[in-house]
């Protein structure tokens, strides 16, 4: 049997955490309260979708190895990262730790606006304005949609309160 690629194996384990993800941990973990009226108002929805989309980014990648398209063996992504990479790894732990802290203080809305602009700058997105415009309006639309047509209450800060 020939040797597996590394992204075969890496594509399998997505796969495994995500069956893992859909069958044993969100089921567990998750808990939804038998007063919903609606599948889309479960908190179990999102994380099974994400879960979900997990388990299919992972097909895709073996999928995609499968088929042939296999990056160059002289390459070793591990042994000589892009300039920065790991530099950029640390500045989203650090970005999710304070998107956790910062919910508490200015809301939901607010922290995630800042989130979605600090990614943009650790990503080194070419779309600025665009970036500047979904950061604001997509957690706006959001939280108008969960609070005011479904009824889901959206954490709020300390030190801004949305009506």
């Amino acid at each position: 049997m020939p040797r597996l690629h590394r992204n075969i194996w890496l594509g399998l384990i997505v796969m495994l955490f995500a069956l893992a993800l859909a069958f044993v941990l969100i089921p567990v973990g998750v808990s939804s309260p038998r007063s919903v009226r609606s599948i889309v108002l479960s908190p179990i929805l999102w994380p099974t979708i994400i879960a979900w989309m997990i388990f299919i980014g992972g097909g895709l990648l073996v999928g995609q190895q499968l088929l042939g398209r296999r990056e160059p063996d002289h390459l070793d992504e591990w042994a000589n990262p892009r300039h920065g990479a790991w530099f950029r790894l640390a500045a989203l732990a650090v970005l999710m730790a304070g998107y956790y802290l910062a919910i508490a203080y200015i809301g939901m809305v607010w922290a995630s606006a800042l989130a979605f602009l600090v990614l943009t700058l650790i990503i080194r997105s070419r779309y600025r304005i665009t970036a500047l415009i979904v950061a604001f309006a997509l957690p706006l639309f959001t939280y108008a949609f969960f609070y005011h047509v479904a009824g889901v209450p959206i954490p709020q800060g300390e030190f801004i309160r949305l009506p």
